[in-house]
């Protein structure tokens, strides 16, 4: 009887030792962000910022936060207390704000452009756009000339002489070219056109026609737009390339202002394609430039600095360069700007071969005071989102086809969160198919193995049983309902984190005759368990005055 106890350990140890410890679960994906090709770019509207490896906050690019007057000396500004309209004031020889062409209603504009013939203003939000009339004696918040749901709206320009702008918007990191109608006392959406560009800055409307340019970090391109079709073709033979860095830029009909944050050009249109950049009208090297404008039929442009400054440039004919005129410019301007918020980061759809309950998400990401970053999965494809904090296992609705989602917020608009790294790792944990292999002095009636409940065993019989776990199960007993409890034995790994464990009951020597004993099987992962209940799981059905020890066949 000794011997037969020892084999039973010693196979126990070699069972335990030859089975490797499992991980808790699959990574369902995990993403670095060195590239996008792990993001869903159309629901994204956070910014994926590959050359850092971070998903951020958006910042508030305004190309066109100053549109400068055609007509007298003047411009038109965006900032957080309104759209003010300075004008050039003979009395003072200075620049002033003309209160009656500015618009202080508007405090979360992100553009303007002007009509030019009469100072009408198309201002446009993150999401909208308004047309802003003058009425004789001051601009008009008219409700009816107001549109929003537009996504990711990003430049406006107006027709002269017309009721009419383009709206450059962002859809899915291509430009979306979305033309508007006032003339009806209402805003009418003419034209929405998805094009071919990526990373689009900004539009200009090309002076005297219907035509278009359109600014992305290092091209302009130019958009004719065709009357046979009612949509825009690009004219290759036009664009313009070899640009760096650009944030904003400005169309006349053959001449362009283009500056990045650090360099401003003054670019004209080749006769033979192409454009050429004018070191006599280019205003150089600037320091944290914001936006820039380029009036109309001239050389004059003004630059806008994150500063809160308005700089004045002219070309001046004895230096064949451009230089600043003080007289027409401005400080201290509360400029839009900083990060727009809260933006929402979507993973791409990743199926799993599998279903699972439970997730964990791992991350690397920086919460600066006054932001935050909360997350939420979803196991059905985006159809339905549950919360999850970081670093805890959280279930889930059961499911295969998951997505990961990401609010990013700030309360400092100088200020992002980021997101630098995303693992997300899914498990589920299963216990099935109980069974019974062997019973000691077995009926020969009764036919084994069987998942047919309950079996006959004689009171002392020793009672083989097996389960099968799903999900890394860390350990597994059974209870039965005498009060013993019995840990079971990792039998066999197979794949898809499938375990098979075994375990023996001894029928109670004492047990009643006839009398029925239940079970309950645990599986246990961390703090999660899964059961199995089975009552009756064996009827005692006579006795056996020797305990019998079974062989395992492996």
């Amino acid at each position: 009887m000794n011997t037969i106890f020892l084999v039973r350990f010693i196979c126990f140890v070699l069972l335990v030792i030859s089975f490797p410890t499992c991980s808790w679960a699959v990574t369902v994906f995990e993403d670095d962000f060195n590239d996008n090709t792990k993001v869903d770019s159309i629901q994204t509207t956070a910014a994926v910022d590959s050359a850092n490896s971070c998903v951020r906050l958006p910042s508030a690019g305004l190309p066109n936060a100053i549109e400068m007057n055609k007509y007298g000396d003047g411009y038109a500004v965006v900032s957080e207390t309104g759209i003010h309209m300075y004008e050039y004031d003979d009395a003072t020889g200075q620049i002033a704000k003309n209160n009656a062409f500015s618009i202080p209603f508007i405090t979360d504009g992100i553009g303007v452009a002007t009509r030019q013939d009469n100072l009408n203003m198309w201002a446009i939000r993150e999401n909208g756009v308004q047309y802003v009339k003058f009425d004789g004696s001051s601009m008009v918040d008219d409700p009816a000339l107001k549109m929003s749901g537009i996504n990711q709206v990003l430049s406006v320009d107006a027709w002269e002489n017309s009721d009419k702008a383009v709206v450059l918007s962002n859809n899915g990191g291509t430009a979306e070219i979305n033309l508007y109608d006032a003339s009806s006392g209402n805003i009418a959406t003419t034209l929405t056109q998805t094009t071919s560009i990526s990373n689009p800055v900004s539009v200009s409307i090309v002076s005297g026609t219907a035509d278009l340019r359109v600014a992305t970090k290092d091209t302009l391109y130019y958009l004719m737009y065709d009357d046979a079709t009612g949509q825009y073709v690009e004219d290759v033979n036009r664009k313009i390339t070899g640009l760096s860095g650009v944030i904003s830029a400005s169309t006349d009909q053959s001449t362009h202002a283009v500056t990045s944050s650090s360099n401003a050009e003054f670019i004209f249109d080749d006769d033979t394609g192409g454009g050429s950049s004018v070191a006599a009208y280019s205003i150089g090297s600037v320091s944290d430039a914001f936006a820039i404008s380029l009036k109309p039929d001239s050389y004059d442009q003004a630059l806008v600095t994150s500063s809160g400054e308005v700089q004045y440039w002219c070309y001046d004919d004895a230096t064949n360069s451009m230089v600043r005129d003080s007289s027409m410019e401005i400080t201290g301007l509360q400029l839009m700007g900083g990060f727009l918020t809260p933006k929402e980061y979507y993973s791409n759809n990743f199926v799993t071969s599998l279903s699972y309950d439970e997730v964990r998400l791992t991350v690397d990401e920086e919460v600066p005071v006054n932001t935050s970053v909360s997350y939420w999965v979803s196991s059905n494809g985006g159809l339905n989102y549950t919360a999850i904090t970081p670093g805890t296992w959280t279930t889930i609705p059961n499911g295969d086809d998951f997505v990961l989602k990401a609010v990013l917020s700030t309360s400092d608009s100088n200020t992002t969160p980021k997101i630098n790294y995303v693992k997300l790792k899914a498990t589920t944990l299963k216990v099935s198919d109980l069974t019974v292999t062997a019973v000691a002095k077995n009926d020969p009636a009764q036919t084994l193995p069987t998942t047919t409940f309950p079996v006959e065993a004689k009171a002392g019989a020793d009672v083989i049983f097996e389960v099968t776990t799903k999900g890394f199960a860390e350990s597994v007993w059974a209870d039965f309902t005498t009060g013993a409890s019995v840990p079971l034995t990792n039998k066999v790994s197979l794949p898809n984190e499938t375990n098979v464990w075994w375990g023996s009951y001894i029928v109670p020597v004492d047990a009643v005759d006839p009398s029925s004993i239940g079970i309950v099987v645990t599986a246990e992962r961390g703090p999660k368990q899964k059961h199995i209940t089975t009552n009756p799981f064996i009827n005692v059905r006579g006795k056996i005055y020797e305990v019998l020890e079974l062989s395992i066949t492996k």
